[in-house]
């Protein structure tokens, strides 16, 4: 496994290293030139990144080779994500758990030797709505002495869980005859809207918790100056705007967890799992030598889990997950991410 030797073709089953590719992505499907018509692999699929983390550089000057360094372990890792916060600016990195993160880290000192810190491990909430709000939401400011304004109708209203965002737009022609633009300017001015549309289900409701499973129909879209980037803008804030009256809630991540565990210290870690962790047991196997237990668990209880199970068990035991769904996160719950979030209570209904 430690010698490596030229070959002229890899057959199915070989596992091989191809240089000097500066385009190609995990889950990329090569192909010859001529075979362009060939239907390409399905890829790789991932999971949405559940753990999210700040990081940050020691040094000023450390940001644009960190940056670099996030964008060539995301080219790699799909499960991986890194982004700029609009709310507090600072740079967020999300995987799929606490090794995953932490494996990301110690690569970028050891192999791209970037000295960096990362913040404490949080988990992605997202946010939802389970009513109906439409209305025209006005965008304006003043440049000098003159105003722009634009207008944006739309109606915000819940999608089946976990079928995801979507975006509609009624009477196209209608919206372009109100416009009175040219066919080149009105496509930038819709362009411009849903992207503005996808800013706010990232931004969230509230700030910081990106909205999921939305539907979002434009009705109407009209601007003084028919500026694209007013429509952006507008249409970003009236997502954020009836999202808000549309009785938001909550949504935590919920894992599959599998624990193994010798039968002594069985007791221990069923206790455990189901009067500190909110874990729904599902079954519990015994087998020759050791038993499995089955649960659906918050992964906000899972933070650190490792280390306590070991603790626990003394290091008998061991656990794995794998993200399932997200579920409305209980009102007990609420007040104390909205907190720690740094936001009050009584912004959620």
């Amino acid at each position: 496994a430690d010698g490596m030797f030229d070959v002229s073709e890899l057959k199915a089953g070989d596992i091989g290293a191809v240089i000097g590719l500066k385009n190609t992505s995990t889950g990329d499907t090569l192909i010859y030139e001529a075979d362009k018509w060939k239907p390409k692999l399905p890829g790789i699929s991932s999971a949405l990144p559940v753990f999210i983390c700040s990081i940050e550089p020691l040094t000023s000057s450390g940001y644009e080779p960190l940056n670099e360094a996030l964008a060539i372990i995301k080219k790699e890792d799909p499960s991986f994500h890194h982004y700029l916060s609009e709310d507090t600016g600072q740079l967020l990195i999300s995987g799929m758990g606490e090794l995953h993160l932490e494996i990301v880290s110690n690569r970028i000192s050891t192999h791209f030797k970037i000295p960096h810190r990362i913040g404490e491990m949080q988990v992605s909430y997202r946010a939802t709505i389970e009513g109906t709000a439409q209305g025209t939401y006005e965008h304006s400011f003043e440049i000098g002495d003159k105003k722009q304004s634009a207008f944006i109708t739309l109606r915000v209203e819940p999608n089946d869980r976990g079928a995801g965002n979507v975006l509609e737009v009624e009477n196209e022609g209608e919206i372009k005859e109100n416009l009175a633009v040219k066919q080149s300017l009105f496509k930038e001015i819709m362009t411009a809207v849903k992207e503005g549309v996808a800013s706010g289900w990232a931004r969230g409701c509230p700030p910081g918790f990106p909205i999921q499973d939305m539907k979002v129909t434009i009705k109407d879209v009209t601007a003084t100056d028919n500026s694209p980037v007013t429509c952006r803008t507008a249409a970003m804030q009236a997502v954020s705007h009836y999202a808000a009256r549309a009785s938001p809630i909550l949504l935590e991540p919920m894992m599959f967890v599998e624990v193994t565990v010798d039968e002594p210290h069985l007791g221990s870690v069923l206790g455990d799992l189901t009067r500190q962790r909110r874990a729904i047991v599902q079954e519990v196997l015994p087998s020759k030598f050791n038993i499995r237990i089955q649960a659906i668990v918050p992964l906000k209880e899972m933070i650190g889990y490792s280390t306590e199970l070991r603790s626990m068990s003394q290091g008998a035991a061991s656990f794995t997950m794998e993200f399932i769904r997200y579920d409305e996160l209980s009102s007990y719950e609420v007040p104390k991410v909205l907190k720690q979030y740094g936001f009050l209570s009584g912004m959620m209904p």
